[in-house]
């Protein structure tokens, strides 16, 4: 494979066509969100990518000095991002996995903003409908907002809530995959 020169601009490693053709047909008159979780079965691991975890803690992050520092709102929910082999493997082999927190939409959300989340409009969010019939608009993930967790905190320390079908799985997948390997406009 040739590089391209670092003055043009890189392309996507992926064909972002067939991400997005990938992600319309997912959401295709949004039946998906009528089925987007499932119940695990016994015989599946523990913990899979897709998985909403309960886990009340805040967001850990590096400032702008350089520090380590945290959102001060505690967090009840977590999406695992990290891959489900991850889990499968020993502690020692990979400690880590990664988390994004899953945030919780007001219904006072605008309807627009709202129906630009459920058709994915936005490379770096991520919406999931309710599970548990809080009165919400749903939930967002926000790819921008990723940590790593040691393997021991999500199985000793997390309650599974609820799980992505396998359909809603393919469609975050698109998503993470469209966020993280899209062209980078570095010259635009």
């Amino acid at each position: 494979m040739n590089s391209p020169s670092i003055f043009c601009r890189w392309p996507p490693v992926y064909s972002l066509a067939d991400l997005g053709t990938t992600i319309k047909e997912s959401i295709n008159s949004q039946e998906i969100f009528s089925y987007f979780y499932t119940t695990p079965l016994s015989e599946e691991p523990d913990f899979c990518q897709g998985d909403v975890v309960e886990l009340e803690t805040s967001f850990p992050y590096i400032d702008e000095a350089g520090d380590v520092a945290i959102l001060e709102d505690d967090l009840k929910f977590w999406l695992v991002l990290g891959n489900t082999c991850d889990f499968a493997r020993e502690i020692n082999s990979i400690r880590y996995t990664h988390i994004s927190p899953v945030i919780p939409i007001d219904k006072s959300c605008p309807a627009d903003i709202i129906d630009n989340l459920k058709h994915y409009q936005s490379y770096k969010k991520f919406y999931m409908p309710e599970w548990n019939h809080e009165q919400l608009a749903g939930y967002l993930v926000d790819f921008t907002m990723i940590c790593s967790v040691h393997k021991e905190a999500i199985t000793r320390l997390t309650n599974l809530v609820t799980r992505l079908d396998y359909r809603s799985w393919v469609l975050l997948h698109s998503c993470l995959v469209r966020y993280l390997a899209r062209d980078d406009g570095r010259h635009e």
